[in-house]
């Protein structure tokens, strides 16, 4: 740079050279300024925002699927304001079901018994499963939101887990949201275990019509949770597939607004 200053004969040759360096000084150092200044205000904004989140809702998807599919929930779903709406994805494993192939999966699924609806599972991967989102739960409570104000919820396979994670849960929840699930190891619920959530409300609304988890699983699943305690509202949607539809959402929200509410 000096040097070039020094021995260069025609001066006015530097005249665009050092306007240009001095407006490329002044650039960088507002550009700098700006950045500061933004970050300074998103991270005031975000803090503020932390404060309002009251409550929060953990939701699970179903075998194959991922957290994504599931986000719209968060603007179709009637919550209150600065709800704070969490979809995880699960691993991806080895089916025994699916012919053993790698898929998001919460658990490994068995082959059902002859003559038989029923779909057993892994214990082990359940187990996984549940501390995985108890975790979550306590992540939640860090950032202020009480877990009385947590809501936990699940379709098909992220069903399952939602019963498990809720009433083997030591903290007290809000509600459980159950979409087209079953009761797998329903024996692990033990009155000991379900000691802190016994009382806690499940929705489980089902088609009428699916044919991955048999509409016929629903009823007495429905009164099995019922004989253990449970405040069971069961909705069944005609016609409906292994889905969800409109009418199914409002429901959602009637129940999240009642469990937010107490």
């Amino acid at each position: 740079f000096f040097f070039f200053f020094f021995h260069t004969t025609n001066t006015s040759a530097l005249v665009p050279f050092f306007a240009s360096l001095l407006v490329s000084v002044v650039l960088t150092w507002t550009r700098s300024h700006i950045c500061t200044a933004t970050q300074a205000h998103s991270h005031r904004y975000t803090m503020a925002e932390q404060q309002q989140d009251k409550h929060a809702m953990i939701f699970m998807h179903g075998l194959g699927d991922e957290g994504l599919s599931w986000r719209f929930l968060k603007h179709e779903l009637e919550a209150p304001a600065g709800t704070v709406f969490k979809f995880p994805d699960a691993p991806t494993a080895p089916v025994t079901w699916n012919s053993g192939y790698r898929m998001p999966s919460w658990f490994d699924i068995m082959n059902p018994k002859a003559g038989e609806d029923e779909l057993p599972i892994s214990s082990a991967d359940m187990a996984a499963t549940v501390a995985r989102i108890h975790s979550m739960i306590d992540e939640l409570e860090e950032q202020g939101i009480p877990s009385t104000n947590i809501v936990i919820g699940g379709f098909s396979q992220g069903a399952a887990v939602t019963l498990h994670t809720v009433y083997k849960c030591q903290k007290k929840l809000a509600g459980a949201m159950m979409l087209s699930g079953w009761t797998p190891l329903i024996e692990e619920l033990t009155p000991e275990v379900m000691s802190v959530n016994k009382d806690t409300p499940l929705f489980w609304g089902h088609g009428s019509s699916d044919a991955v988890v048999k509409f016929s699983l629903f009823q007495p699943g429905v009164e099995a949770l019922r004989g253990m305690g449970i405040d069971v509202t069961p909705q069944v949607y005609p016609g409906m597939p292994h889905s969800y539809c409109p009418r199914e959402l409002s429901d959602m929200s009637d129940f999240l607004s009642k469990v937010f509410a107490n």
